[in-house]
């Protein structure tokens, strides 16, 4: 054993073109010229070998990916879904998702949907509640590249997941009705807890106060500032269905939020308040907030867009309640959602009612709280605007709405109610609209705008 103690003895028993390899890799400070052409035939293989792969990665294979897209058909507009998740987050917290999806595009091409990171695992299929859910407008590439999805997959797992994808995937017409559910659905897949926390919802009413932006209306948008004054506690009874807290009662201001009840998980103060104001809303809201300037007619406009939009969501509401009502587990409501059939013919719901059901949940909230808070703000700074309230609501007879009685019966309360909400979400409201009080309009102005 002794004779193989040297370095000499050792290359004795391996072929002679390893020891001359052996001996130009060592010995790197040898002069020797074959020692130095040895050396120049390893860098220039190991640099080949590299600018190979870097030419594969960043050039050959992303060409060929543009090729392939370049010849499917051609929407007007692109779509971006959620790639690599980890990254996403990344550009999530850094606040620049739109730099990202921007990226993403680029790479992968003008119109491909969504490029699976490389270290895909079917596992985080499941790690939020909506699984997987891709809304997009480009259906034709959609199908196209589904259909050609052997050949634009690296990884075997990938076969698997567009599978998964087909299965998952939901088709709007509408591209700006696409990008509303995109964000919708995004807002709640890019965060890791979601029921039951509060970032994603308050991220959500952002979402959806930049929707109501593009109406142009400052008091609209004013008044969504208000909207968290009341949201913030009704969405996380309806999520988490918490105890001992306060909701939005019928009358506008805040109840104590009893024990939850055995037979679902949300409370039925919470409930209540959601069905009474949706019925109250329904019949005031054009006579609280419809503009009184008839010269302006752009503000018309906005205020009639956004009462289509209220109406139609409000009359969704007391289903999409229903529907929740008999879920006992607290952390599987938006599941439920997912997971509702329809009560008579037993049919699971389609894509684009699942869709429909878990966007007008949202809206339902947001858009139920707007009004309430609105006029308990205009409520609480102006007594004279009480009293009119009080007699616009007899004449026109709408006393037989228990909550717009209940509303006029507590108007002593709602100062303090409003306050009280200052003191603990401190907001800069209404700065650009508080010296402009709200006019109320008769029902012959109602009409008169209605049929215009």
């Amino acid at each position: 054993m002794s004779e193989l103690s040297t370095p000499s003895d050792l290359l004795r028993y391996v072929p002679t073109s390893v020891q001359d390899l052996f001996r130009n890799v060592v010995y790197w400070g040898s002069n020797d010229e074959a020692t130095q052409r040895w050396r120049l035939r390893v860098l220039s293989i190991g640099a080949v070998a590299v600018a190979g792969a870097a030419s594969w990665v960043y050039l050959i294979y992303p060409f060929v990916q543009h090729v392939k897209v370049w010849s499917l058909p051609q929407p007007e507009t692109s779509t971006w879904l959620n790639g690599d998740k980890k990254e996403l987050e990344k550009h999530v917290r850094k606040g620049d998702k739109r730099h990202y999806f921007s990226r993403l595009r680029q790479t992968v091409g003008p119109n491909c949907f969504i490029r699976l990171p490389l270290q895909f695992s079917l596992a985080s299929l499941t790690k939020n509640p909506f699984g997987l859910l891709f809304v997009t407008s480009d259906w034709n590439v959609i199908n196209e590249l589904l259909r050609r999805s052997g050949s634009l997959v690296r990884n075997p797992e990938w076969v698997q997941a567009f599978d998964v994808i087909s299965d998952s995937v939901i088709a709007i017409e509408d591209e700006q009705r696409a990008r509303l559910h995109r964000r919708i659905l995004s807002t709640f897949t890019t965060h890791q807890a979601t029921n039951g926390t509060m970032k994603p919802l308050m991220d959500l009413l952002e979402v959806l106060r930049k929707e109501l932006v593009v109406l142009n209306d400052v008091r609209a948008v004013d008044a969504l500032q208000l909207t968290r004054l009341t949201m913030v506690d009704l969405w996380l009874d309806l999520l988490t269905g918490r105890q001992g807290l306060h909701a939005v009662a019928s009358s506008g201001h805040l109840a104590l939020t009893p024990k939850r009840d055995e037979t679902g998980v949300l409370p039925y103060s919470t409930v209540d308040a959601m069905m009474t104001t949706s019925r109250f809303h329904k019949e005031n809201y054009e006579l609280l907030f419809l503009p009184t300037d008839s010269s302006g007619a752009a503000c018309t406009a906005s205020h009639r867009a956004l009462v289509r939009q209220y109406k139609s969501v409000v009359n969704a509401t007391p289903v999409i309640l229903t529907q929740m009502l008999d879920e006992t587990n607290q952390y599987a409501l938006l599941p439920r959602i997912l997971a509702a059939e329809d009560s008579v013919t037993r049919r699971g719901l389609m894509a684009d009612e699942i869709r429909d059901t878990a966007s007008l949940l949202l809206l339902a909230a947001e858009n139920t709280a707007l009004p309430i808070v609105w006029a308990l703000y205009e409520l609480a700074k102006n007594p004279l605007l009480q009293e009119r309230i009080y007699t616009a609501t007899r004449m026109e007879d709408l006393t037989l709405v228990d909550s717009t009685d209940h509303l006029v019966s507590h108007l002593g309360e709602v100062l303090n109610v409003f306050l009280e909400s200052l003191r603990f979400y401190a907001l800069p409201i209404l700065s650009r609209s508080a010296s402009k009080a709200i006019h109320l309009v008769g029902q012959e102005t109602l009409t008169e705008l209605s049929s215009a």
